[in-house]
């Protein structure tokens, strides 16, 4: 029983990774794109 929760565990804390990594750089990714408008707007 336990060796199944570990399994279905897993990929939940995978995802959740990789999901905040992902988010991570289309954060940085959206901040160079905003510092780069601003500088060609001013």
């Amino acid at each position: 029983m336990f060796d199944h929760l570990n399994l279905s565990f897993g990929p939940v804390n995978f995802n959740i990774a990789f999901a905040i990594i992902v988010l991570q750089l289309a954060s940085q990714a959206i901040v160079l794109l905003l510092q780069r408008l601003i500088q060609v707007l001013l």
